[in-house]
């Protein structure tokens, strides 16, 4: 739920910093599998007072995510976010506005309970790790960011399993509605 507004993290710092631990070439959703969440639109605080998320209805099936951080000195972050339910699960597909960047898709875990939302992102350093029994998509290296080139039916499928996989995405953030 973290990633709500399109919106996703191994930790909420990944989106003031702009860096993405894990990002996809391709999207997570198609024109016609995203979907809207009412609940997920609103003003969001995360629990420690660090960030507040402002999460807005764009239309066509996506929103706009205003990340602004209490600290003077850290910018604002603008995503654009589409949501999808694959396997029953709902995610989030975030790109940073920002002209002079290469779009990459920053992926989510999102939930929203009453007014509480959680996002998580996948762990990238968990990630890295060879596993045989969890293979990662087709990415490009092991680097940072770790970069998925696969489609997104592939990426799709991997979040589902990622998601069901403990250690595969990173603590959840939680934000609290402030309107």
């Amino acid at each position: 739920m973290k990633w709500m507004a399109t919106v996703l993290a191994t930790s909420a710092a990944a989106l003031l910093t702009g860096c993405a631990p894990v990002l996809s070439v391709n999207p997570l959703y198609t024109d016609t599998s995203s979907v809207k969440e009412p609940a997920v639109a609103g003003i969001w605080e995360d629990v420690d007072g660090s960030e507040t998320w402002v999460v807005r209805d764009a239309g066509d099936n996506g929103y706009s995510l205003v990340v602004a951080p209490v600290k003077e000195n850290d910018a604002v972050q603008v995503y654009d976010v589409r949501l999808v339910r694959v396997g029953g699960l709902l995610f989030a597909d975030g790109t940073l506005r920002r002209e002079s960047d290469i779009a990459g898709h920053l992926l989510a875990s999102v939930s929203v309970e009453g007014d509480n939302l959680r996002v998580a992102l996948p762990d990238a350093e968990w990630l890295k790790k060879e596993r045989p029994d969890f293979p990662l998509p087709a990415h490009t290296s092991n680097g940072d960011p770790l970069v998925f080139t696969a489609t997104t039916a592939e990426v799709q499928l991997f979040m589902t399993k990622c998601a069901g996989m403990p250690g595969c995405l990173g603590e959840p953030a939680t934000f609290h509605r402030v309107k």
